[in-house]
């Protein structure tokens, strides 16, 4: 057994605290300045001091033994990352790597399709679910931003769902919904268009929506 040494000027971890997605590669680097250098098998690594694998899908050690890259990281992934050189009293300091949930917004239908004066509405889903109680959304037309007014325009589950009563032709076009949870923002994009009864009746839409989606959507392609 050896008594453990934190030692900056033998071993360095350069690499700062991590905060990172789920999903995300996180990369630990250190300098060795022990004398003789050590072989690159010596050069271990370990989380929470738990000693990790070198060459798996998971974790990859690069040749030289000073760079661990941990792939598509999860929650069980946080903790505290260090280098340490084998049958030696070296270690480095720790590096901590945080992991935040990826937020992902969809809608819940890209294009919707309604009548004049008929009700419609516009939904987006969160993910996690932690999303609907802690996120912050809001909804925008044609990039001016929306704000429900309780009777034509509605907002419910926790702004999530947005109902439009009465509908107007004012009110095609591109409508975008902007999430905000734990410090991240993502939005997703659902246009509205006019059809008659005989057929599809696309609306004149901003040239931004007619350039990105086209005139004439196929019907039933959403």
């Amino acid at each position: 057994m050896y008594l453990e040494v934190v030692d900056p000027s033998s071993l360095l971890l350069t690499t700062p605290d991590l905060t990172l997605y789920e999903g995300d590669s996180a990369t630990f680097q250190v300098q060795i300045s022990v004398r003789p250098d050590p072989l690159p098998s010596d050069v271990i690594w370990q989380k929470d001091r738990i000693t990790l694998p070198s060459h798996t899908a998971k974790y990859h050690v690069s040749r030289d033994g000073r760079r661990l890259t941990v792939q598509g990281i999860t929650l069980s992934d946080e903790g505290e990352y260090r280098c340490k050189i084998k049958d030696t009293v070296f270690i480095s300091d720790s590096s901590t790597l945080t992991v935040k949930r990826q937020l992902i917004v969809r809608a819940r239908r890209k294009t919707v399709y309604t009548d004049l004066g008929e009700s419609v509405v516009l939904q987006i889903d969160l993910s996690p679910a932690e999303a609907y109680q802690g996120s912050r959304v809001l909804w925008y037309r044609e990039h001016d931003i929306l704000t429900p007014d309780g009777t034509r325009v509605v907002s419910s589950e926790g702004n999530t769902v947005l109902t439009i009563n009465q509908v107007m032709r004012k009110d095609m076009g591109l409508y975008q919904a902007a999430v905000t949870f734990d410090g991240v923002t993502r939005s997703a994009e659902i246009i509205l268009r006019l059809y008659s009864g005989d057929g599809i009746k696309v609306e004149p839409v901003s040239a931004e929506v007619t350039a990105r989606y086209g005139s004439y959507p196929v019907l039933g392609v959403t």
